[in-house]
């Protein structure tokens, strides 16, 4: 879902990206950069500061990332893909914080 808003985004930018490149790596771009989070969620409570550190570096991280990927796949400027990335990444973190709207 999150490859799909980004790339909505990005052509609406003026990107010149493909759909099913940026899908599947938004998808392979955050289970690769969430992998380490859940291996140290298995063993700690969630609510854990250094659970808690891990969470904030690993979404920072795959932000960055999926700003390159944007970059890459679109061919647009740096600030096009962090404006395309940060919307959609602003939207999950509502969606995942506060919750569906009702």
């Amino acid at each position: 879902m999150l490859g799909a808003v980004a790339h909505a985004i990005a052509r609406t930018l003026g990107g010149i990206g493909r759909f099913a490149p940026t899908a599947s790596l938004f998808i392979v771009l955050f289970w690769v950069t969430d992998l380490p989070r859940l291996m140290i969620a298995a063993w700690l409570p969630t609510d854990a500061t250094f659970v808690q550190a891990a969470t904030w570096t690993t979404w920072g991280f795959g932000y960055v990332l999926a700003i390159l990927l944007i970059r890459g796949q679109h061919h647009l400027s740096t600030w096009k893909s962090a404006a395309a990335v940060s919307v959609q990444m602003l939207a999950a973190l509502a969606l995942l914080r506060l919750g569906p709207v009702r």
